[in-house]
């Protein structure tokens, strides 16, 4: 090989070895949200302990025990992936559902509902990256005598505080008629 050749081939795979890095800058690796805050997070993820028990109802399969243990309000997890209005926030519900039943209970999540000062009726928000995939409170057929706990996320107005909130089984009492049962969070 001439020596033309090997100094072009040298350069070539020097210009496509900065072009795959990117350039990148030291520091370049944050995203809007941080670097509009100076690195912190724009969001409050106040975890807030609470002790809420409540008896739901499924048809034909007796009552199972929720326990909701703490709620987070402004909730953002870790990967950052959430893309959410400034007037908007994330409220995660940390529960547990366990079967007191002699038989298996039946538990859907699209029956618990969110209802706020503003909103009624809401819908489970699907929130999931790397840092919270796993812990969402998924449907589920739960055994007798045991137990499932997850998390379940709600997109609420920013305004909202925990003593707006009520979640809300959608179900049936002990004598199959419909049912909601309310866990308010007033204080």
């Amino acid at each position: 090989m001439n020596t033309t050749f090997k100094k072009t081939l040298l350069l070539l795979v020097m210009i496509v070895s900065i072009v795959a890095c990117g350039g990148k800058q030291e520091g370049s690796n944050t995203d809007s949200t941080d670097q509009e805050t100076g690195g912190k997070s724009k969001h409050k993820n106040e975890k807030i302990a609470v002790a809420k028990t409540a008896k739901i109802f499924a048809i034909g399969k007796g009552e199972a025990e929720v326990k909701v243990s703490s709620v987070t309000m402004d909730f953002f997890p870790e990967g950052k992936i959430v893309l959410l209005g400034d007037d908007k926030q994330v409220v995660r519900f940390e529960l547990e559902i366990t079967n007191n039943n002699d038989e298996e209970y039946s538990f859907n999540n699209s029956t618990v509902r969110l209802n706020t000062n503003t909103e009624k009726d809401k819908t489970l928000a699907i929130i999931i990256n790397k840092s919270n995939s796993d812990d969402v409170l998924a449907s589920a057929k739960i055994a007798k005598g045991n137990s499932i706990k997850g998390a379940m996320y709600y997109e609420v107005p920013k305004s909202v505080t925990l003593k707006d909130l009520t979640l809300v089984f959608k179900g049936y009492d002990a004598k199959m008629k419909a049912q909601n049962i309310e866990i308010p969070f007033a204080q």
